[in-house]
């Protein structure tokens, strides 16, 4: 079973980078690359949602207007946006 919550080091080692890596890139990613935030109510540690992260990564290397085009709700792996968008054609 997946944590719920998850820290720096448990993203780090999904995204294959060091954590140091990691927390000097988490601005510019939350800014520029829609990185999900940390939990508000956690600063020390930072924790973030591990499904949000988890739908994050997947995303990645997708075009924009299938992004828009996907229910969240469906967004498990790049298989199931796959399936979703051959079910449309």
């Amino acid at each position: 079973m997946t944590a719920t919550f998850i820290r720096s080091g448990d993203i780090a080692q999904r995204l294959s980078i060091s954590t140091e890596t990691f927390r000097a890139k988490r601005q510019l990613l939350e800014d520029q690359h829609g990185f999900p935030q940390p939990m508000p109510h956690t600063r020390h540690p930072m924790l973030w949602r591990a499904d949000q992260v988890d739908a994050w990564i997947d995303m990645q290397g997708l075009p924009r207007d299938v992004e828009e085009r996907i229910d969240p709700a469906l967004i498990r792996s790049r298989q199931v946006i796959l399936l979703a968008e051959a079910r449309r054609a």
